[in-house]
């Protein structure tokens, strides 16, 4: 009977650091992927119509850093490790299309223009689902 309480207290102690490591990992994460309002806001001050090809390519090395950033982040769950992957190809996307931008706003071609619009329209709604799936395994739901 005294084996078990000790294998109980085990398995709770255990299951304890596990739910632990998995918030620090989530929050973790999270604090990274939350940096990209940051770039964002920037992105919103271009879209006056006051943006140089310079401008986008800076963004796009932004977001470059940041997907650099979220594949440091040192994650041991399975499922958080995929939705990392899903969110650094979500910004390579972004990131590739907006230097796609830059060059078609330098040769001033509006058949470029309008694809690379197109394809910033699509990816523009990845975002959202990712986050979504990343915060509700990290509730717990």
């Amino acid at each position: 009977m005294k084996q078990v309480k000790y294998l109980m207290l085990a398995i709770f102690v255990l299951g304890m650091f596990g739910c632990d490591s998995k918030v620090k990992q989530c929050n973790d994460l999270i604090a990274v992927i939350n940096q990209n309002q940051e770039l964002k806001n920037k992105a919103g001050g271009l879209s006056s119509g006051k943006a140089e090809p310079k401008d986008i390519i800076a963004l796009a090395d932004d977001m470059d850093k940041l997907k650099d950033k979220i594949g440091a982040v040192k994650l041991k769950d399975e499922k958080l490790k995929g939705f990392a992957k899903e969110y650094q190809d979500m910004l390579a996307e972004v990131s590739r299309i907006f230097r796609d931008l830059a060059k078609a706003m330098e040769s001033k071609d509006p058949a470029a223009l309008e694809k690379v619009s197109k394809e910033l329209g699509t990816v523009q709604g990845k975002e959202s689902p990712i986050v979504s799936k990343i915060n509700s395994y990290c509730q717990g739901k």
